[in-house]
């Protein structure tokens, strides 16, 4: 296991990660499978499997102050975060994610209240036409928006499970401002 990025730790900016499997990694900090660090620009990654990887937050990814980040056609399984995103954390601006599958991930330890799948915590971002089915959290089962100009449309959500609140989505009001759900 390594503090941040289990799999693969990133500082560098314009890089495209296409068709890579990421299965049981484990971060002791953040991204169980990927971290972006450091205010990068210009990251895209595609048709890539995320499975069984463990973090304290992000438990796949973690994309950290990132400016102009997409995910797209991606399927994430059973990741894990003590945390918060137990499938993905995003900062910074204009993080999009489409066409991504997010199923079976837990937010939350014995120890820790964990909030949502995806955490967006980047302004202008988006999600779209993606699919949120059986995961699990402290709040927020699927996605927990807070941050300003967040979008999430024509994606589905079913039998995500909390025991706080937002089973499906959670908009933090002090922050979500201008969110479009």
């Amino acid at each position: 296991a390594s503090a941040n990025g289990g799999a693969l730790y990133l500082k560098a900016n314009d890089v495209t990660i296409t068709n890579n499997r990421f299965i049981r990694n484990n971060a002791y900090s953040y991204g169980g499978a990927l971290i972006d660090a450091q205010y990068a620009h210009n990251i895209k990654i595609a048709g890539s499997y995320f499975a069984d990887n463990t973090a304290w937050d992000a438990g796949a990814i973690d994309l950290y102050a990132v400016t102009g980040a997409s995910i797209t056609d991606s399927t994430f399984d059973h990741n894990l975060a003590d945390r918060s995103g137990s499938a993905i954390f995003m900062s910074g601006d204009e993080v999009n994610v489409t066409g991504c599958n997010f199923t079976n991930h837990k937010a939350g330890s014995a120890t820790q209240s964990g909030t949502g799948t995806v955490y967006i915590q980047s302004t202008n971002s988006k999600i779209k036409d993606s699919i949120f089915k059986d995961n699990n959290a402290s709040s927020a089962g699927g996605v927990y928006v807070n941050a300003a100009g967040a979008e999430i449309s024509g994606s589905t959500f079913t039998h995500n499970n909390v025991t706080g609140d937002g089973g499906a989505i959670y908009v933090n009001a002090a922050t979500g401002t201008g969110a479009k759900v």
